[in-house]
């Protein structure tokens, strides 16, 4: 019987496998490998890399970090998760095994465009996602926004903030009202006549309408979603926002006693250092719901 079982290996999962580590606490990581911070080339908003990060370096570094605390790690997915009297059974590589809490951080999936070499151009910096992130390294440059989910036309206004040279375009579900066209151009935002036909990449980011017009950008911010990998939770009877991110209170823990989470599994910021602040938090909330149970009766 575990004191924790975390379901995910990105930086929510591994800050709380350090913190409890370190709490001494018998602690067990669970990683699938398909965390998204695999696929960051560089991030220099990450606090303490001042000439930033890779994605992979960061997370060797974290992982070192919590084994050095006694975190065990194994590979897998958990396909089942089950609470008891006695705490959760999780079904991991048609294994059961047993903890007396859970913390989930198992992010979220990104809804990607139908681009060939889209990897490479992530790479390259010709495609990204998070204006958050990396805003700054494309100031001045000529950026489009790939509109494809409700209010996609905020993330070419907060791009504004960075280049007087955005562009929305729209695809699949990415339609602006009225309003949104109106408050557009008003901010200095050029809304594409046209839908997108076709992306493709070579020096730059080369779009085709379905006029037939042809424009090309230094960078391309898609903004077609994201889902929240929450189905474990939900069927564990945890409760998950309208757009499928999990609920949880200020000590990270959802309305099922013992299951906590953290990072991007969550409505909210999809930040790094976010994820980590939160998974501190609920690791905080873990040892100290144990020792409660630990306590000798009065």
């Amino acid at each position: 019987m575990w004191d924790c079982i975390i379901v995910g290996g990105g930086p929510a999962g591994l800050t709380a496998a350090t913190y409890l580590g370190r709490f001494r606490r018998e602690i067990l990581l669970v990683d699938s490998g398909e965390s998204r911070i695999k696929r960051i080339p560089l991030t220099r908003n990450t606090p303490g890399f001042p000439e930033g990060v890779a994605g992979p370096e960061l997370l060797a570094l974290m992982q070192d970090q919590a084994g050095r605390y006694g975190a065990q790690f194994r590979g897998g997915s958990v396909d089942d998760l089950v609470a008891h009297e006695r705490g959760f059974s999780l079904s991991l590589n048609g294994e059961t095994i047993e903890a007396r809490t859970v913390l989930l951080a198992t992010g979220a999936k990104l809804i990607e465009p139908p681009i060939a070499g889209l990897d490479e151009g992530l790479r390259r910096g010709l495609i990204r996602y998070c204006p958050i992130c990396d805003g700054y390294e494309a100031r001045g440059q000529r950026i489009a926004v790939l509109g494809g989910r409700c209010g996609a036309i905020k993330e070419a206004h907060f791009l504004r903030t960075y280049s007087e040279h955005v562009t929305y375009l729209h695809f699949a579900g990415g339609e602006l009202s009225a309003e949104e066209v109106t408050g557009a151009k008003a901010a200095g935002i050029s809304i594409a006549p046209a839908g997108v036909e076709s992306i493709s990449l070579d020096d730059q980011v080369r779009v085709i309408d379905k006029a037939g017009a042809v424009e090309s950008f230094d960078v391309l911010y898609p903004c077609l979603g994201c889902d929240p990998l929450s189905d474990l939770a939900q069927r564990a009877g945890a409760r998950s926002a309208p757009e499928g991110g999990l609920v949880v209170d200020a000590h990270q823990r959802t309305n099922v006693t013992g299951l906590y989470a953290a990072g991007d599994v969550l409505r909210g910021l999809d930040q790094i250092a976010s994820a980590c602040g939160q998974a501190a938090i609920a690791a905080v909330a873990i040892h100290n719901q144990l020792r409660e149970a630990e306590a000798p009766a009065r």
